[in-house]
C-alpha cells in the first residue's frame, strides 16, 4: 500500500500474503557485523545441557569499549540447583554457541528458577535482563567471563614458573585470548595463528610479548617459520636461545616467492617456452 506506516520496531516477513512478526529490531545483537537473532542464541543454550530451563534464558549484547559483546543469562533447572555441575554446564554451553553460532560470549551467567525478567505474557524482557546484568542483580549460581579465563598476560619473565613449553603454550592461548576476545575453549594449538584472526600487527605484538615474558630474543619473523601455537612454544622452549632461523632458510624463501611473482607476469607462449628449456635440460644429453 501507500502508507501511512507505523514503524513498531518488529521485524518479520511476508509469505503467500500472510505477515510473520520474527522478533524486535532492537533484540539483533550484533558481533562484528553480523546479525544474531536472539532466540536462536537462546534455543542453542537451552539445548546444549539438560540442566537448563528451557525458554528461560536471555541473549543480549553489551558494549565492551567500542564494540558489542555478547552476554547470555539461563536459568537451571530447580531439580539441578544442588547437584548441578555448573562447569560442565558452562563448558557445554560455550561449546555449542561456537560450534551453532562460530559466537564467543562476554559473560555467561547461570541464574536461579525464576530469575529471568519476563512479560504479563511470557516474553523475555531482554531489555530489562540486560539492565540486570550490568547492575550485578541477578541471584547468581555460576558464572564464566571471558576476559577472566583469558587471564592478564604479563611482559615479566619472573611471572613464569619456567620457560617449557606447555607454560609458553598456556600463555599464547591467554594471550590469544585476551587480544582477539577469543574463547580459550576453542583456541587448538595446532591451528594456524591466522585461524584465530592474527594480522601482521598482532604477530608482531605477540612475538613482542612473549619475548619480554620468557627473557628470549626472539625474531619478528619467527612466527613464518612456526605458524601454530605448538611449533612456536616448542621452538622458544629450547635450551638456546630463541634466536631467528637461519638467514638462509628465509633468503631461499624470498627467493622462491620471487620467482613466483615472476612466472606470474609470463605469459602462456612464454611459460610454455621455459617449460620447454627445463625438460631439455633435464633430458641426457641435454
Amino acid at each position: 500500500g501507500e502508507g501511512p506506516f507505523l514503524r513498531t520496531g518488529d521485524l518479520g516477513f511476508v509469505l503467500d500474503g500472510e505477515c510473520y512478526v520474527t522478533g524486535r529490531l532492537k533484540d539483533i545483537v550484533i558481533i562484528r557485523g553480523t546479525n544474531h537473532y536472539p532466540h536462536d542464541i537462546e534455543l542453542t543454550v537451552q539445548r546444549s545441557h539438560p540442566a537448563l530451563r528451557p525458554d528461560c534464558g536471555a541473549a543480549f549484547s553489551v558494549d565492551v569499549g567500542d564494540e558489542e559483546r555478547l552476554v547470555v543469562v539461563q536459568e537451571i533447572r530447580r531439580t539441578y540447583l544442588k547437584k548441578a555441575n555448573t562447569d560442565e554446564i558452562l563448558t557445554a554451553l560455550r561449546r555449542a554457541l561456537f560450534e551453532e553460532h562460530e559466537l564467543a560470549a562476554h559473560a555467561i551467567v547461570l541464574v536461579r528458577t525464576a530469575s529471568i525478567l519476563k512479560t504479563s505474557s511470557g516474553k523475555i524482557q531482554r531489555r530489562a535482563c540486560r539492565d540486570l546484568f550490568l547492575d550485578d542483580g541477578f541471584p547468581t549460581i555460576a558464572s564464566w567471563r571471558l576476559d577472566s579465563a583469558a587471564g592478564a598476560s604479563t611482559s615479566s619473565p619472573g611471572a613464569m614458573p619456567a620457560v617449557t613449553a606447555p607454560n609458553i603454550q598456556d600463555w599464547i592461548v591467554k594471550w590469544i585470548a585476551a587480544r582477539l576476545e577469543r574463547d580459550p575453549l576453542h583456541i587448538r594449538p595446532h591451528d594456524p595463528f591466522d585461524a584465530f584472526g592474527m594480522d601482521s600487527l598482532s604477530a608482531v605484538d605477540l612475538v613482542h610479548d612473549l619475548s619480554g615474558w620468557t627473557g628470549k630474543a626472539i625474531d619478528e619473523t619467527t612466527l613464518w617459520n612456526y605458524p601454530t601455537i605448538w611449533d612456536l612454544a616448542q621452538f622458544v622452549a629450547r635450551d638456546d636461545d630463541a634466536a631467528a632461523p637461519p638467514p638462509q632458510v628465509r633468503d631461499e624463501e624470498i627467493s622462491a616467492r620471487q620467482q613466483d611473482d615472476n612466472l606470474d607476469q609470463l605469459s602462456e607462449e612464454e611459460l610454455v617456452g621455459l617449460l620447454y628449456e627445463e625438460i631439455q635440460t633435464d633430458e641426457p644429453g641435454g
